[in-house]
């Protein structure tokens, strides 16, 4: 009868996917908590993927300044040594004008 292997490698993958998924959660705490970000990110707009200690940054925002925002906001989390922002600046909702 065979054991459950508990090798180093076979723990140490477990471990990365805990800690990935950790990160990830963490980091979607951060943007929500944040008060630069408060009320500038619409719900759904940025999606946070985790490899390890790589953040990856989806998804839409309406400026420059916001992407650079999010993306250092994430920096400063512990445990992240790299942020890859794949962000898309989209043109804000104008103002309509009555005539």
């Amino acid at each position: 009868m065979a054991l459950p292997s508990d090798s180093p490698s076979e723990h140490s993958k477990v471990s990365t996917r805990v800690d990935s998924a950790h990160l990830r959660a963490l980091a979607i705490e951060m943007l929500d908590a944040s008060p630069l970000l408060h009320g500038r990110l619409r719900d759904g707009s940025v999606h946070v993927e985790s490899d390890g200690t790589t953040l990856l940054i989806y998804g839409r925002v309406p400026s420059f300044h916001l992407k650079q925002l999010v993306q250092e906001s994430l920096r400063r989390l512990e445990g992240i040594t790299q942020v890859e922002n794949h962000l898309i600046v989209t043109d804000a909702p104008r103002p309509t004008t009555v005539n």
